[in-house]
């Protein structure tokens, strides 16, 4: 029997990279960002030009890390044989607090200084929860990545999200966060010592669990659901 394919989503503006310590078992895809069509384009259209590469029938793994965790769940909407882990990321609107409340009531999507963020790095290094060399480095080299449109697009759609029915299958969070801050949330795991860049410092940790749920027949079977919406 072929094990399930794993689609992996990095998050706002990373690219493949920040999975690059994991250690999964079974093919593994990642599903890199690209350019809205335009800054206004619906969350929802974005998704399905995202879903293209997923077979509709195809039984499957959808993990999406920090925003990428909100696209997963959306395209879980549109493939209804994905199961779909989240890490450091929001399982619903609700759980939107500080930083994000306060960013969508000041609209920081129309204003954010995207060549500000670049200037910053040590700072954000701090606010991510990054560490190490080679973590510090390839935070760096993902700064470089964030463009103008994308970056305002995707603050957007985070502030304005209204949530979908699918729900994950598990929710992997750390417990130093600071992006997205434990707090009262319900998670499936807590990681010790997590920050929101744990999918790179804790990736053994995160690799074991994944993998654990992803080749637990009886896990697969607990979890089918309807499509939602």
């Amino acid at each position: 029997m072929t094990a399930p394919r794993l689609y992996l989503i990095p998050g706002l503006g990373a690219d493949g990279r920040i999975f690059e310590r994991l250690r999964l078992h079974g093919p593994v895809q990642v599903l890199d960002w690209f350019e809205p069509l335009a800054p206004d384009e619906p969350l929802a259209a974005y998704v399905a030009r995202l879903a293209v590469p997923i077979p509709p029938d195809e039984p499957c793994w959808i993990i999406g890390v920090s925003f990428g965790g909100i696209v997963a769940l959306e395209l879980g909407c549109l493939r209804p044989l994905a199961r779909v882990i989240l890490i450091s990321s929001l399982a619903a609107p609700t759980e939107r607090t500080g930083w994000v409340q306060l960013g969508a009531w000041l609209h920081l999507d129309s204003w954010v200084p995207v060549g500000a963020l670049r200037r910053l790095p040590r700072a954000g290094e701090w606010f991510f929860g990054v560490s190490g060399r080679r973590g510090n480095t390839l935070f760096r080299e993902l700064l470089t990545l964030l463009t103008p449109t994308y970056t305002k697009w995707a603050l957007r759609q985070l502030f304005r999200w209204q949530g979908c029915a699918v729900q994950p299958v598990a929710h992997l969070i750390g417990d130093c966060d600071r992006v997205f801050p434990l707090g009262y949330r319900t998670a499936s795991h807590v990681i010790s010592g997590g920050t929101h860049f744990m999918v790179v410092t804790h990736a053994s940790q995160i690799s074991q669990i994944i993998n654990d749920l992803t080749q637990d027949d009886t896990a697969g079977a607990r979890f089918q659901r309807s499509p939602g919406r």
